[in-house]
């Protein structure tokens, strides 16, 4: 009789423990939403810092790995909706998709990216909570709660990493871009922004372990919980200080124009003449070194051009010794679209051409299954096809030598591989040609500038970013903004940019000192196995010793 008494109260404590869950669930979605103020535009990485800390605690205390898999996906929800919303704007405001099919497609992706936090969630809680000896429940205070501190970031970064592959990659609100203006900034030029993601997972998630042990006081605790975070803070300081590349040739003049075109009526038939004209006499009202324009300035094929205004444009070049680098899209010999920069030199009557090779999903190609949902958005340049990945930089040639360009656009500038190729190309500077429209008044714009800040510190080189609606800017080799335009507006910057040579240690070596790092953690925490395995075994039979 006790026993059948026995059974419903245990049932009914699994119920309020699953209450328990959603209830913490719904409120980890505001805290989610609230790490959004870490990035761009505001910028207080403290708080993500401070969210994922918590966050690594609740996952700790679940019981089960569906409950760590709720948390987790509450949270990254609340995050990629304050932090990625921008999407559904620009679904709705700048295509055909209409209300219900914009809300479609941006719910899909959000739940596409809040995977890559819950999946590692639950796989390490699975993996937590098979390890734990049978006691009927995981018990937060022991070894488990440390193997999670380790295994997480391990888990976080393995997915944020694959976030940046798939579909051309998109790992915008990596944690490593929390660190642009943080001292933590010094690991980016070694690490990447992975490693540098790995470090500020690792440091939250040591923190929040710390403070849930039981054994000690509340107030060591709390000074336990930080020293790795003021540690790895101290550290990267130092090594910002480091420069990881020298001075090359003479300073360029640039002039960066933007031409600040509504996306909606960016491919309009009468809009394109006059967009046309517009870049023509803003090239041509001065010289420079480099005068870039955004991705599709000129929105007709570069074969479609007026012969008599490309020759224009070739005399200006020849005349002034500008080195001229127009966005159009162009049409190759076997009939395929490409998205093209092209040069126009001074020292030289060809054309030197680059094919964007890293093209945005929907945006220009439309990934495999999903050719409907981009016919339904009734975009123009939506059927490209990508170019090359082994093209050379562009050259610039002055009678001091010669300067190699290296080029991202637009959805590019995403891509560390691209940069990093740029760089051990011995390419002293980077061009940053894109549109962004789409996302006008959207934290999309800042984020997005944020983003080219990190390539320029991962690889030491200046970027020189040009876009159709902002943010246009000057960036340093050490990631600062040295100059920009405001944005949704018509406009021209101009300055100077020097040319670097040598290559940062995340330049040469790429992903093997994140994998390195992870691998380390990985096999420190298989060890914490081992012995715990070991211990426990021992406890339960100490004969057998």
């Amino acid at each position: 009789m006790r026993d059948v008494m026995a059974r419903p109260s245990i049932k009914t404590t699994l119920i309020l423990d699953n209450r328990k869950v959603w209830h913490i669930a719904l409120l980890l979605a505001p805290l989610g939403a609230l790490t959004t103020t870490g990035w761009a535009p505001v910028g207080i990485p403290w708080i993500a810092w401070l969210a994922f800390g918590i966050l690594t605690a609740c996952i700790s205390t679940a019981n089960r790995p569906a409950q760590a898999f709720y948390m987790t996906w509450c949270f990254a929800m609340g995050m990629h909706m304050a932090g990625h919303g921008w999407v559904f704007s620009a679904l709705l405001r700048q295509t055909e998709a209409g209300f219900f099919w914009s809300l479609m497609g941006a719910g899909l992706f959000l739940n596409y990216l809040a995977a890559f936090l819950a999946v590692p969630a639950w796989l390490c809680k699975w993996i937590a909570v098979r390890l734990q000896p049978r006691r009927g429940r995981t018990d937060t205070s022991d070894l488990n709660c440390c193997l999670l501190a380790v295994m997480l970031p391990v888990a976080w970064i393995a997915g944020e990493i694959l976030r940046g592959q798939l579909f051309n990659g998109f790992d915008s609100l990596a944690a490593g871009y929390l660190l642009t203006n943080w001292p933590q900034r010094g690991w980016l030029p070694i690490l990447g922004v992975h490693g540098a993601s790995l470090l500020f997972y690792l440091s939250a998630c040591l923190a929040a372990c710390v403070w849930i042990a039981r054994a000690d006081p509340w107030l060591i605790r709390a000074v336990l919980s930080i020293i790795p975070s003021l540690m790895l803070l101290a550290a990267g300081a130092w090594l910002d200080r480091k420069n990881w590349v020298t001075p090359a040739h003479p300073a360029l003049s640039f002039r960066l124009i933007q031409g600040g075109v509504p996306q909606k009526i960016k491919f309009e038939a009468h809009e394109k003449e006059r967009q046309t004209i517009a870049y023509v006499d803003a090239i041509k009202s001065a010289s420079a070194n480099l005068i870039v324009t955004p991705e599709t300035a000129f929105t007709d094929t570069f074969d479609n051009l007026d012969v008599s205004l490309l020759n224009s444009l070739r005399s200006f070049s020849s005349a002034t010794g500008s080195n001229l680098f127009l966005g159009a899209p162009h049409v190759d010999h076997a009939g395929a679209m490409k998205n093209s920069i092209f040069q126009v030199s001074p020292s030289s009557s060809a054309l030197a051409r680059y094919d964007k090779s890293r093209l945005m999903p929907f945006g220009e190609y439309a990934p495999a299954g999903f050719a409907w949902f981009s016919r339904r958005m009734s975009l123009a340049l939506s059927d490209q096809e990508p170019g090359s990945v082994t093209q050379a930089p562009f050259e610039v040639r002055l009678p001091e030598g010669t300067i190699r360009v290296g080029v991202l656009v637009c959805h590019e500038d995403l891509s560390q591989a691209d940069a990093r190729r740029w760089a051990n190309l011995e390419a002293g500077v980077l061009i940053n040609p894109g549109n962004l429209a789409w996302f006008e008044s959207t934290w999309a714009l800042p984020q997005r500038l944020q983003v080219a800040q990190v390539r320029a510190l991962e690889t030491g080189r200046p970027v020189l970013r040009v876009t159709n609606t902002g943010i246009t800017a000057h960036i340093d080799p050490k990631g600062r903004v040295v100059a920009w335009l405001d944005s949704d507006a018509e406009g021209v910057l101009h300055g100077t940019v020097q040319p670097v040579t040598g290559l940062t240690p995340f330049s040469r070596y790429g992903m093997l000192p994140v994998v390195t790092l992870a691998g380390l953690l990985s096999l420190i925490a298989a060890s914490a196995v081992v012995a715990s395995a070991r211990i426990s075994r021992k406890r339960l039979n100490p004969a057998a010793w």
